[in-house]
């Protein structure tokens, strides 16, 4: 099977283990199963019980794929091979690499799963920042004509709150937290799913879930730090993980297709006490700090160039974006969200955005 993430297509070997078919549900249905030639190829290897010891933090050889997380680079020859380090507790697994072909060693079917797709997601993201892309901190919804109202806002703002809102409401999901968002010399804009789990509180889960309804933990293919017996405790600050697929499959959503144009951007505010929520049209500019902020750099949380792909996004490539994202229609929804509703939506959002 050929998967696509960004501009990306990936051939996976998984020796029968039909890991594709597990990936598939991080993934919107027209990025699976793709045609076209495949730019890169990783094979993914099952060795139970693998084990190594993480090399001290600053060993010789180190590189941070990301924050809080290294490897050990030992070059064998062209090929490069990568143990995991700090960061990967309870996850040991190796990597090598020759030119864009992978090999993924990992101790257990799940990880091996998950590692492969992070592996994509790191990959894919290299090439889109090569391609002028970005990688935006936001959600994002599409409406009837196929376009996507981008929610963008700092950790704590309701961003899936709102998400999960207005696809109760009928708009389609496309991501939760994060998205690929392009933009051409022409303006034109473009956003992309970004297949990560999708992190939902507490607060969300009840909203979405409705009185007297339980999330099926028994149904969710990634172990929770949440249990079933909290689920329902709002003072609880940890999240359950859920796929694309159990999204949509738990709460009966709608999901988009990977690729959208864009209509608009959302600055949501949540006040679950609060009276329900409004729409105001505001001036993208008065949002600026908050686009730039969450409009993340290569460099960001991806200190060292490991895999040897991708460049830093340049400041003036990030300010361009956050112009553009500004001068586009923008809305601020504050309040209780359970209580927005779609004549609230269609009084105050322009027509073309409508679900």
């Amino acid at each position: 099977m050929t998967l696509r993430i960004g501009k990306t297509l990936f051939d996976i070997h998984d020796g029968g283990l039909a890991l594709e078919a597990a990936m598939a549900d991080y993934l919107a249905p027209d990025a699976c199963d793709v045609d076209g030639t495949a730019t890169t190829q990783i094979t993914c290897v099952l060795v139970p019980g693998l084990t190594h010891d993480a090399p001290p933090a600053g060993a010789a050889g180190e590189v941070r794929p990301k924050k809080g997380f290294t490897y050990q680079r030992r070059r064998l020859g062209p090929q490069s091979v990568y143990l995991s380090g700090q960061g990967y507790h309870n996850d040991r697994h190796i990597v090598t690499q020759t030119g864009r072909q992978f090999t993924l060693i990992a101790g257990t079917r799940l990880y091996l799963m998950l590692n492969c797709l992070r592996l994509m997601r790191e990959i894919s993201r290299r090439d889109w920042d090569d391609t002028g892309g970005h990688l935006l901190h936001a959600a994002a919804a599409v409406d009837s004509d196929g376009r996507a109202l981008l929610i963008i806002g700092n950790k704590g703002a309701g961003k899936s709150s709102l998400l999960m809102r207005l696809c109760q409401l009928g708009y389609r999901y496309l991501s939760n937290d994060k998205c690929l968002i392009s933009l051409d010399g022409s303006g034109a804009m473009e956003v992309t799913e970004w297949p990560m789990p999708a992190r939902l509180g507490t607060g969300t889960l009840l909203a979405v879930l409705g009185a007297g309804r339980r999330l099926d933990f028994t149904r969710l293919s990634r172990p929770q730090k949440l249990r079933p017996e909290d689920s329902a405790d709002l003072r609880i600050n940890q999240k359950v993980e859920l796929t694309r697929r159990e999204i949509l499959d738990h709460f009966g959503l709608q999901g988009a297709g990977s690729r959208h144009g864009v209509a608009g951007c959302l600055f949501p505010a949540i006040d679950p006490q609060g009276a329900a929520a409004t729409v105001q049209s505001v001036a993208g500019a008065d949002h600026r700090a908050v686009i730039v902020e969450n409009i993340t750099c290569l460099d960001d949380h991806y200190p060292d160039a490991w895999l040897g792909l991708g460049q830093a996004v340049t400041p003036a490539r990030r300010a361009a974006l956050a112009a553009a994202l500004a001068a586009l229609p923008c809305h601020r929804v504050a309040g209780d969200f359970n209580g927005l509703g779609l004549d609230t939506l269609r009084a105050d959002l322009p027509a073309k955005t409508h679900a």
